[in-house]
């Protein structure tokens, strides 16, 4: 009795101490939101740009230079079946473990090599990845990247990143759009106008290793294939990408108008229909 008289005086008090919807003042959101707007000049640090479905992980370059995954809740990848293994083999609750389980999973030892594939398998997969790079294709180091200065802002979902090449400013703007799974990119520079920077889209092999900045294998081409489509207009293209089992396409768009000095893309993933 003690215990809920002590439990309803407080609650009794936090109601009384509250403001009613007639004198509490307007909140001001947006100001409440950028307060917390993310400064991070660190060239190699990773800002996840996302939507809750969709998410670009934006380095200091405000592309994918040195690191960074382009993810969707759709996109799942799962490796060929071991030799001697059959779709049959897999249970369908994909463990061979029954009843409660009490402790880790265990693997039954005259499956392993079953096992350790249903571990693995399905796992997320890097969709692509955009870097800037020299026109020779060497990657550009992170001591070439001087005088950054990035910011992403909370409100509008807007990353800029702004720093010096080989003495000339470069200027990004990355964003995620709100709903589709789209990242739109906006890059200023005379070293693209004179052809000394481009902005590269390349893609893995998915697998559940990865590396220690990408996710994924890149050294394996023969695994996985891009058919790419021009489409009908001169500013997309379409890329049918299959790894295996699983497809999707990438649809590439370019501002008509856009002097090469500053180019404007918008890179989408979709599921492959």
């Amino acid at each position: 009795m003690k215990r809920a008289m002590i439990a309803a005086t407080v609650i009794m008090f936090c109601a009384g101490r509250g403001l009613t919807a007639e004198n509490s003042p307007a909140i001001d959101r947006k100001a409440l939101v950028t307060r917390h707007n993310i400064e991070w000049n660190d060239v190699a640090g990773e800002i996840p740009l996302g939507n809750g479905e969709f998410v670009f992980n934006a380095d200091g370059t405000g592309l994918q230079t040195y690191g960074g995954n382009t993810m969707s809740h759709w996109g799942w990848h799962s490796a060929p079946l071991p030799a001697g293994c059959s779709a049959a083999d897999v249970p369908t609750t994909g463990t061979v473990e029954k009843g409660r389980i009490a402790g880790p999973m265990r693997k039954a030892a005259e499956r392993a090599v079953l096992d350790e594939w249903m571990f693995q398998n399905p796992h997320s997969m890097n969709l692509g990845r955009l870097r800037l790079l020299r026109a020779d294709g060497t990657m550009l180091e992170t001591k070439d990247i001087t005088h950054l200065a990035r910011k992403y802002d909370l409100w509008s979902g807007l990353h800029t990143s702004g720093f010096d090449v080989d003495g000339q400013a470069v200027r990004v703007e990355t964003c995620v759009h709100p709903m589709l799974d789209l990242v739109a990119v906006r890059v200023e520079s005379a070293l693209l106008y004179y052809g000394r920077l481009v902005v590269v889209l390349d893609f893995p092999y998915p697998n559940v290793q990865g590396g220690p900045h990408w996710a994924g294998n890149w050294d394996h081409p023969e695994k996985h294939g891009s058919n790419m489509v021009m489409a009908n207009s001169n500013n997309r293209a379409d890329i049918h990408r299959t790894a295996d089992a699983s497809t999707y396409t990438v649809s590439i768009a370019w501002s008509k108008d856009c002097a090469p000095i500053c180019p404007a893309t918008a890179v989408y993933f979709t599921p492959w229909r």
